[in-house]
């Protein structure tokens, strides 16, 4: 009889010691998860920042070409803008 209290005390003590290692593991996976979101969203800041910092330069571009006197097409051409854009941009320095 007591080897069975003997083996229900080691099974009770190896689950208890399991539950404690899955939420163990569970925690690392969530911060793990969480730090790689983080990353995600510093990257794609970054990225968006670029592209915001290009597409300024290109409408400072845009400008200083038109006052230069180069044809809204060839502004496109040169700024990669839409000309539609551009002819915008004209209509304000007018």
């Amino acid at each position: 009889m007591r080897i069975m209290r003997d083996e229900v005390n080691v099974d009770r003590d190896v689950e208890v010691k399991m539950i404690s290692l899955a939420d163990r593991l569970r925690q690392e996976g969530r911060q793990e998860g969480i730090e790689k979101g983080i990353q995600k969203g510093i990257q794609k800041g970054i990225e968006k920042g670029i592209q915001k910092g290009a597409f300024l330069k290109a409408l400072e571009t845009c400008r200083k070409l038109l006052l230069m006197g180069l044809s809204p097409s060839d502004v496109s051409d040169a700024t990669e803008l839409p000309l539609e854009k551009v002819l915008e941009i004209k209509n304000t320095l007018n």
